[in-house]
């Protein structure tokens, strides 16, 4: 008897388990908060002493989320983009408080180079035509030919305060729980 209770607790612990290993992947991505990726494109770009990064605004920044059920994407403009290095009264998170890291990568040839850095601080200049970037990097400094088209992608620890206002809350077929379906599923 006491032989049958034990086998039995440990089937019953068994079971519990591989049903708990089953479902976590599901409940995981659903509870997990997307990645963030920034990405700058620019032709022409200068590093000043391994502080500074100047790269042009030719374009808007592409911004996306990873993660299947949470997927977001914008174009923000390079003065939104670089608000989001500045701290707000209520923000938990800004890129002031978490600095993100940054790839720059650009083909020489038949080659393709890249350097790795933190970036500090964002500023957009007066007249719109660049941003520059303090960074963190130690390397020996790149040699960055000015015909050349350069890409930084930019990865966030977590979602910068602010950042939901860029994106437009998708079309979600929805039932009576409408806010918090399209919540978790479809918009963050």
């Amino acid at each position: 008897m006491h032989i049958t209770i034990k086998l039995l607790t440990a089937y019953l612990f068994l079971t519990i388990l591989s049903i708990l290993l089953c479902i976590n992947p599901a409940i995981s991505d659903e509870l997990r908060k997307p990645a963030w990726f920034f990405v700058h494109t620019g032709k022409g770009v200068t590093i000043i002493e391994n502080k500074k990064l100047i790269i042009p605004v030719n374009r808007e920044i592409f911004a996306f989320t990873t993660y299947l059920y949470n997927r977001s994407h914008a174009y923000m403009s390079a003065q939104d983009f670089t608000s989001l290095w500045l701290e707000e009264e209520n923000s938990f998170y800004s890129f002031k408080a978490e600095p993100p890291w940054a790839v720059l990568s650009w083909v020489g040839g038949e080659d393709t180079f890249s350097i790795e850095f933190k970036i500090n601080t964002a500023e957009f200049d007066l007249n719109g035509q660049h941003i520059t970037y303090s960074i963190d990097y130690s390397g020996s400094p790149p040699y960055l030919p000015m015909e050349n088209s350069y890409t930084l992608f930019i990865e966030a620890n977590c979602e910068p305060s602010g950042l939901d206002q860029f994106f437009e809350k998708p079309d979600c077929d929805c039932t009576e729980n409408c806010d918090e379906i399209c919540r978790v599923m479809c918009w963050h």
